[in-house]
C-alpha cells in the first residue's frame, strides 16, 4: 500500500539538490490521481508494455525530414538514478553531444546527412536528479538561456544571409546602372565581411559552452564508472 510518506521519500529521491520542495502539495498531486479507480492498471502498463522504440530509432527516423535540422540540448541531472548518465540513453545522447563538438570545432558544417543530425546536439550536466528543471531550476534556466542565445543568433545568421545574397537573376537584370550596380556589389561585399566576423565570433562562443558542457558530461561518466 503507497502512503503519502512513502511516496514522499520516493519523490525526495529524485529531488537530489532541493529535497525540501518535496512538499505536500506535490505528494498530493502523485497520491490522489494514484487513488482513481485503474489507476493500478495504467501503472502497471508503464513496466509491462512494449518500452517503444529506443532514442536511436526515433532520432534515425529524422533522417531526410526537416526535422533533422531541429536543434536539442538535453538538459541532464548528474545523480539522475532514473535515467543515468551512465545508461544506454544516457550514453547515446553524451555520443551525440561529443559529435556536436567534433564537428563544430574543425568547421566540417558540410557533413553526410547522418552527422548533420550529430551536429544539432548539445548537453548540459549540472547538479540535480530526474527532474533538474524542477529540482534546480537556477541552472536548469541558465543552461537554457544560453542554449536559447546560441540557437537564436545561428537562425538570425541564416535570415541575415538569405536576405544579404538572396538577389534574384530577375532583380539583377534591373535597369541600374553601371555606378548603382557596382555601389551595390561592394556594399555586398563589405557586409559578407562583417557578417563573417559576426559568425566567427559567435561560433567561438558557442564553441567554448558546449566544450564545457561535454567536458563536465564525460568527467561525470569516469566518476560514476
Amino acid at each position: 500500500v503507497v502512503t503519502q510518506k512513502l511516496l514522499g521519500n520516493v519523490l525526495k529521491n529524485l529531488y537530489r539538490v532541493h529535497p525540501e520542495y518535496v512538499d505536500d502539495e506535490l505528494i498530493d498531486s502523485f497520491y490522489y490521481p494514484a487513488k482513481d479507480a485503474g489507476s493500478v492498471e495504467a501503472l502497471s502498463q508503464i513496466y509491462t508494455n512494449d518500452p517503444g522504440r529506443s532514442p536511436a530509432e526515433i532520432h534515425g527516423e529524422y533522417d531526410g525530414t526537416t526535422l533533422k535540422h531541429v536543434p536539442i540540448h538535453l538538459i541532464w541531472g548528474d545523480e539522475d538514478t532514473v535515467t543515468p548518465l551512465a545508461g544506454g540513453v544516457g550514453q547515446f545522447y553524451i555520443k551525440r553531444a561529443e559529435a556536436w563538438e567534433r564537428l563544430h570545432e574543425s568547421g566540417a558544417w558540410k557533413q553526410t546527412k547522418s552527422e548533420e543530425r550529430e551536429l544539432m546536439a548539445s548537453m548540459s550536466v549540472i547538479p540535480g536528479g530526474h527532474v533538474p528543471f524542477d529540482d534546480n531550476p537556477q541552472d536548469s534556466n541558465v543552461s537554457m538561456l544560453k542554449w536559447m542565445k546560441v540557437v537564436r543568433s545561428r537562425s538570425s545568421r541564416t535570415a541575415n544571409s538569405r536576405q544579404s545574397f538572396g538577389t534574384s537573376e530577375g532583380d539583377k537584370s534591373s535597369s541600374e546602372d553601371e555606378t548603382e550596380t557596382a555601389r551595390g556589389q561592394e556594399a555586398k561585399v563589405t557586409a559578407k565581411a562583417e557578417e563573417e566576423a559576426r559568425i566567427a565570433t559567435e561560433k567561438a562562443a558557442a564553441e567554448a559552452f558546449f566544450k564545457e558542457d561535454a567536458r563536465i558530461a564525460a568527467e561525470k561518466v569516469a566518476a560514476a564508472a
